[in-house]
């Protein structure tokens, strides 16, 4: 994929304008957080969304549930869908190991993708 000639040559200045908004909800059950975007880059048009659910299922272990939408350029329908099935086993304070499915729906043309994915977070 080469440079969109819509844009700027690179390491020029350009009009960007970018904003988004967000809310969460935490309760005992359910921990759910979401937020919208959108933005301009000169001429590229930009959108996405997601919403995030948790649902503890052991004082240590949370099921996860995520959609997640960002069509990268309106003009050009860039779209690409993930949705993610998982689960996460906070074994110390700041500390979690996550597995997920993933599957990427894409558009134009692209093949779907399906994926595993596993995570070790450590906060310090």
């Amino acid at each position: 994929m080469g440079e969109d000639p819509r844009l700027p040559a690179y390491g020029t200045n350009y009009d960007r304008r970018r904003w988004g908004i967000g809310t969460e909800i935490k309760t005992s059950l359910l921990y759910l957080r979401a937020e919208y975007l959108k933005g301009k880059d000169d001429v590229r048009k930009s959108e996405g969304y997601y919403a995030t659910a948790s649902v503890p299922v052991h004082p240590k272990v949370d099921l996860i549930a995520s959609y997640d939408y960002f069509n990268k350029d309106k003009e050009l329908s860039r779209k690409q869908t993930n949705y993610i099935l998982g689960a996460q086993y906070n074994f110390y304070k700041r500390c979690r190991m996550q597995a997920q499915y993933i599957f990427q729906d894409r558009q134009q043309g692209m093949k779907n993708v399906n994926q595993i994915q596993t995570q070790l977070q450590v906060g310090f």
